[in-house]
């Protein structure tokens, strides 16, 4: 059995949504844009993983560093 006999057979077995989704599947295999290659530095989830996980005990430090506040101002509020 070719490979083409053996898809249109187990179509035959799948309900519409799934044939839907097979659908969409199929489209896309016919763009003609290439598929671009990953590049971690324009993957936003990439900082996700890059801080510290716990940054609640470090929020002083951080606005302190980023707004230039001083450390006795802290200390005063």
């Amino acid at each position: 059995m070719s490979p083409r006999e053996k898809l249109l057979t187990e179509l035959d077995h799948l309900n519409d949504d799934q044939i839907s989704q097979v659908l969409t599947y199929v489209e896309t295999l016919y763009t003609d844009e290439p598929i671009k290659a990953y590049d971690p530095d324009d993957d936003p989830a990439i900082g996700f993983f890059a801080a510290s996980p716990d940054l609640a005990s470090q929020t002083k430090d951080i606005l302190r560093v980023e707004f230039g506040q001083r450390e006795q101002e802290d200390e005063v509020v």
